[in-house]
């Protein structure tokens, strides 16, 4: 049955990419969502009679109440459908089947039941909260596991010197690792940046003013329970809001996220291409078909699957950082759809993660492949024989190498007979012919480990 489901999905996250995706229905999904919002209201009526006293509860009906929280299933979701089905509104939905559940609890207190609050005062605690567990359980260790996987090739493979290219074409030799230890180091810059951007949350009413809070009770400090609450479930207050809490705290986060997809992105075509120049040689699986007609091919599908989904991810973050902040006057509705589709783009987020994760533990450096390609091409010394020729005061050495060297492919035997043709001295001669493709690599080595120390 389940996979009739799939099958009639609109969605490939929940269709073609089900398996993979599914842990992501415990954040995002109409159940998630009443769950976190029921988990908000009960919260705060606790902490209305703990913290508040503007009624009393004894401990045993506090658990019985939070208890409803661990109990909440689909089936229950449902019933509160039944009632949305009716009022046309999902957060007073919730209400009455809260009161439903807590009557012979509560009594004659069971109206301190959204106490005060205006919808978005349940919902925005609800994303935040949800975007919070699922970036710290599912999406952070991705992240780092990415990290610890790209740092152990960028150290295995730190003195493989490849033909290094700047413009697509051969320029000066660099190492794989180090070119590895770069993408890694840029992520985990960004990834740093993200762990330390707060995940905030808004409560204070109808237009942010806490006008039936402080109506009703005038002499409670609204302002400093409002924060205490959203810090005991570990959230950022805002109290300067209108009735929505503005986005900027979750604009931040999609930003970070979408940095780190583009210079994920980057990789991808990087690895993509030196794939295509058989730099890198892919692990066969052996059920696995590459092509539906030719039959000699492995496809780089997981780098190419990665570069949809994190590009895919990036167009709704853009989107949300153009559109969210925005709301007229004290509030608009046109927020409440868009955000729906946070977990999409989370989502995508992983999929990109799992499939650069995968696609790296099938590739390695093809030696035979990457050493042919240096041989081929000595020119890409010459910026070595010229800087080296400008110390021993060589007349115009640039302009030299440049009538000697440009727009060829040069081998070893030839590269040393432009150096023969050079108007210099033999122990120079022969100090220039140590340089080579496989040794000019500066302090790549070096600077891979540095990339990598902090990962």
């Amino acid at each position: 049955m389940e996979e009739i489901k799939a099958l009639l999905a609109i969605s490939p996250i929940d269709g073609r990419f089900c398996e993979r995706t599914e842990k992501f229905r415990n954040y995002f999904s109409e159940y998630a969502y009443f769950k976190y919002r029921l988990l908000v209201e009960i919260k705060y009526l606790l902490f209305l009679a703990s913290m508040a006293k503007i009624f009393t509860l004894s401990n045993a009906k506090m658990r019985s109440i939070l208890k409803l929280i661990n109990d909440f299933s689909p089936k229950e979701a449902e019933k509160i459908k039944e009632y949305e089905s009716k009022t046309g509104h999902d957060v007073k939905a919730l209400e009455y089947y809260l009161k439903d559940k807590t009557g012979g609890l509560l009594k004659d207190k069971i109206e301190f039941i959204h106490f005060g609050l205006t919808s978005d005062d349940v919902n925005n605690i609800a994303l935040s909260l949800s975007l919070k567990d699922a970036m710290e359980q599912e999406i952070f260790p991705e992240i780092q596991e990415l990290l610890l996987k790209l740092k152990k090739m960028s150290i295995s493979w730190r003195r493989i010197v490849i033909v290094g290219r700047t413009h697509g074409q051969p320029a000066v030799p660099t190492t794989l690792g180090k070119e590895i230890a770069v993408f890694a180091y840029r992520i985990n810059q960004e990834y740093q940046n993200l762990k330390r951007l707060k995940i905030s949350g808004k409560l204070n009413g109808a237009v942010g003013n806490f006008n039936a809070h402080h109506f009703a009770f005038s002499k409670i400090n609204w302002i400093k329970f409002s924060s205490d609450f959203l810090k005991s479930l570990g959230l950022e207050p805002v109290v300067i809001t209108t009735q929505i809490e503005g986005y900027d705290h979750l604009i931040a986060i999609f930003d970070s996220l979408r940095r780190i997809n583009y210079i994920l992105v980057g990789m991808c075509q990087d690895i993509w291409y030196y794939i295509s120049i058989n730099y890198f040689l892919q692990t066969i699986e052996k059920e696995r078909v590459g092509s539906s007609t030719m039959p000699q091919k492995v496809n780089p599908i997981d780098f190419e699957q990665a570069e949809g989904n994190l590009t895919l991810a990036n167009s709704f973050f853009e989107f949300f950082a153009r559109k969210l902040p925005i709301s007229r006057l004290q509030r608009d509705l046109s927020d409440s759809s868009i955000r729906r589709n946070i977990g999409v783009a989370i989502t995508l987020c992983y999929l990109g993660y799992e499939s650069i994760i995968k696609g790296l533990s099938k590739i390695l450096p093809n030696l035979t492949a990457i050493k042919r390609d240096l041989s081929k091409n000595w020119g890409i010394v010459s910026e070595g024989i010229q800087t080296f020729l400008r110390v021993k005061g060589y007349p115009k050495p640039y302009e030299k190498l440049q009538s000697l060297t440009r727009g060829r492919r040069l081998t070893k035997k030839k590269f040393e007979k432009c150096i023969n043709n050079l108007n210099i001295d033999k122990k120079t001669k022969l100090q220039l012919k140590k340089i080579t493709p496989f040794n000019y690599i500066g302090l790549a080595v070096r600077l891979t480990s540095l990339a990598t120390r902090d990962i």
